[in-house]
């Protein structure tokens, strides 16, 4: 039994149903243009500073107490030297490193 205003045919008096109707195509995508930022030059470093850069990254990450240890080793080296130069420069040493600076290079 249909009431009359449902026919039996998938159609609500008279005219098509709304979730039968097909929806029209999305518009067309414009069309990609280059980008206000340009894609920056790659930087190929030469094999050292690549490992080096490797290295430091590696220390920094899974080995952050290697910068602690090699200035430990170097006071106990001055200290068991007796050599006064030596023990004054680890001392330096500690302290730049305990400040957050670099090192400064041994003076050879």
């Amino acid at each position: 039994m249909t009431s009359p205003a449902h026919g039996g045919d998938g159609q609500l008096g008279g005219q098509a149903a709304p979730e039968m109707a097909l929806m029209p195509p999305p518009p067309p995508r414009p069309p990609r243009r280059a980008t206000a930022d340009p894609v920056p030059e790659k930087l190929v470093l030469d094999e050292e500073t690549y490992t080096g850069d490797i290295e430091a990254i590696i220390e920094r990450d899974f080995f952050p107490d290697v910068p602690k240890m090699k200035s430990q080793l170097e006071w106990l080296q001055a200290v068991k030297s007796g050599d006064p130069d030596r023990i004054r420069q680890a001392q330096l040493n500690i302290a730049h490193r305990r400040a957050g600076l670099r090192t400064p290079a041994p003076d050879a």
